[in-house]
């Protein structure tokens, strides 16, 4: 039955775990490593469970076996030094209120007022104790006397804080103003829970508030006001000129209990004890936590909380009579009321009575100390996360840059590397390219220098034929000239042989009516005739226009020649004057044929 159910706890925590696993890689990291512990209420060992698994790797993972076992490690070690400093004898005893490494502090014997103080929540600090330093075996003939050791050492813890006590009002000071440096320290955490500069400016009810928040209770009131007297025209005054000036005169000005478990451990340990052995109550320590006052968390930042509420807070707690009790303290029903008197009323009925008024103080002092130990513990909480936080910030920032560092170095040697790779690669590239280049430029004088010798050949050449066409072109313009005048022979030839065929046909006309006259139209003879004439003039029409094709001929020839300046070889024909000539030597044999009829 027993492994069923260590299994089904075990089932129970490897869920826990899986759900606190983001990754998905069954593995969780620091942040989610304290995240768990605080769901299971291990912030007392997750310090030392993270220090045991993740051995200052913050950036390690840690499996559900590992987390198991270190977890159990732990749990078995803290428990047997626990059970290492308890009494051989089963007599009844409170448990120590603090445990700090083999120390314990706190009272052996059952207090008075058992029933109120099981309600306080205990205050215990166990620190793992070293493998050198924890005994591995105790003899049992050692027992009794290292358990005296070890009560020796209590009691004795117990009496330093009894008779000597720092924080204590009325305790010896050296000196009779606190020091620069613990004003300072003040200061720099009074602006750091506010989350103020040193200039920064508050009211006189905030001030005030910051005197009784930060153990400063007991100030005179007649320097508060010499103080206040300072304030800006807004009514406001700067937390910095605020602490130097409850200071300037150099009075003992040694703060109260910051916590309100310091208080409770400063009053316990100032009372005396009885007979028996049990502290017992004074006027004198009742009278040294006067700055302890009731109903802080209905102070108006005066010291007066109104009567309503008070009234209500003690009907919450279960006091029916509150206002007889009031009135039974002398203290009006009516406004507000001054929370030290009611503290130093409700304080005197504790020594002196026993009946409801009792009743009612004991249910204030609980809720005020109940609501002072939810504010001490949530401040410590987020203190303690800001610390760890801060301490987790640091390792990662150092290892961040211990990290950038080789990570920059790396890249440096491996830049190094790559330029003197590259410094090698480039100058065999720039041996190989200027070796071609060197080439190429060979290459290129020798086609410069063949280029040359062709070009200074081709210019030769060009001059000769340029000095050949100048000669044709001198040749062209003289042929030119010479055909110009040519065809202005030709057209006074042309002219002269038109004159002349119309004057031949003037003679022939006069010819046919001198010899044809006579004859008749409808004759066989006339008509031979007439063909003939026909003839004669058919063969004259055409000589005409061979004529004037080549007069069109010479005009185009001569047109080109003027736009062209070209010289062309004139065809192999005779002259129009030799044609012109043979034409009429043809004719002329006609014509005496003609007038031979």
């Amino acid at each position: 039955m027993d492994e069923v159910e260590q299994d089904q706890h075990e089932a129970r925590l490897k869920e826990l775990f899986d759900s606190f696993d983001t990754t998905g890689t069954g593995s969780l990291g620091q942040e989610e490593l304290t995240d768990l512990c605080h769901m299971l209420s291990l912030e007392e060992v997750a310090p030392v469970l993270q220090q045991t698994l993740l051995q200052d790797n913050l950036l390690g993972r840690v499996h559900f076996d590992q987390f198991k076992e270190a977890l159990i490690l732990i749990l078995s070690r803290t428990l047997s030094n626990e059970e290492h400093f308890q009494e051989p004898d089963c007599s009844l005893e409170a448990q120590p209120k603090y445990v700090r490494g083999g120390k314990r502090y706190g009272r052996r014997s059952l207090p008075e007022f058992q029933e109120s103080v099981e309600e306080f929540p205990e205050v215990t600090v166990i620190e793992p104790l070293d493998e050198e330093a924890r005994p591995s075996h105790i003899p049992a003939g050692d027992c009794s006397e290292h358990w005296k050791t070890q009560r020796s050492e209590e009691y004795e813890a117990e009496g330093q804080l009894r008779f000597w006590n720092p924080d204590d009002l009325n305790a010896s000071q050296s000196g009779s103003s606190p020091p620069q440096d613990w004003i300072e320290e003040k200061l720099q955490e009074v602006c750091e829970d506010l989350g103020i500069t040193r200039d920064g400016h508050l009211n006189r009810k905030k001030l005030v508030s910051i005197c009784e928040q930060y153990g400063l209770q007991n100030v005179d009131g007649e320097m508060l006001e010499e103080v206040f007297h300072n304030l800006d025209p807004d009514g406001t005054m700067s937390v910095e000129d605020f602490f130097y000036g409850l200071f300037k005169n150099g009075k003992s000005l040694t703060p109260s209990a910051s916590t309100p478990y310091r208080q409770l451990k400063r009053h316990l340990s100032m009372q005396s004890f009885d007979e028996s052995g049990r502290r017992t109550t004074t006027s004198s320590a009742m009278t040294s936590t006067i700055g302890f006052r009731v109903f802080s968390c209905l102070d108006d930042g005066m010291g007066h909380a109104s009567v309503e509420r008070i009234l209500d807070t003690w009907q919450e707690e279960g006091i029916e009579n509150s206002q007889e009790i009031l009135k039974a303290l002398d203290f009006s029903l009516d406004g507000n009321i001054n929370l030290t008197e009611l503290t130093l009323a409700l304080e005197n009925e504790l020594l002196v009575t026993k009946n409801s008024i009792h009743q009612a103080a004991l249910a204030s002092f609980k809720a005020e100390i109940r609501h002072l130990l939810e504010r001490v513990d949530q401040v410590v909480r987020e203190k303690e996360k800001l610390r760890s936080d801060l301490d987790k910030a640091e390792k990662l920032k150092s290892l961040m840059a211990s990290e950038v560092d080789d990570h920059h170095a790396a890249i440096e040697r491996r830049n190094e590397y790559n330029l003197r790779k590259l410094d090698e690669e480039y100058k065999e590239r720039i041996a190989a390219l200027k070796n071609e280049l060197r080439k190429e430029r060979e290459q290129i004088l020798q086609q410069a220098g063949k280029q040359r010798l062709e070009l200074e050949q081709e210019i030769e050449k060009a001059k000769t034929e340029e000095n050949y066409i100048r000669d044709r072109l001198a040749l062209s313009l003289k042929e030119n000239s010479r055909l110009e005048n040519e065809l202005l022979e030709n057209a006074e030839k042309l002219a002269e042989y038109e004159n002349l065929t119309n004057k031949l046909q003037r003679n022939l006309e006069n010819v046919l009516a001198e010899k044809f006259g006579d004859l008749d139209p409808s004759s066989a003879e006339f008509f031979l005739q007439e063909e003939r004439l026909t003839q004669m003039r058919n063969e004259y029409e055409r000589q005409c226009r061979v004529l004037q094709d080549q007069v069109d001929e010479l005009q185009s020839e001569l047109e080109e020649y003027r736009a062209q300046g070209r010289v062309l070889r004139l065809p192999l024909k005779n002259s129009p004057s030799e044609e012109v000539e043979a034409n009429s030597g043809g004719i002329e044999p006609e014509h005496d044929a003609t007038l031979c009829y």
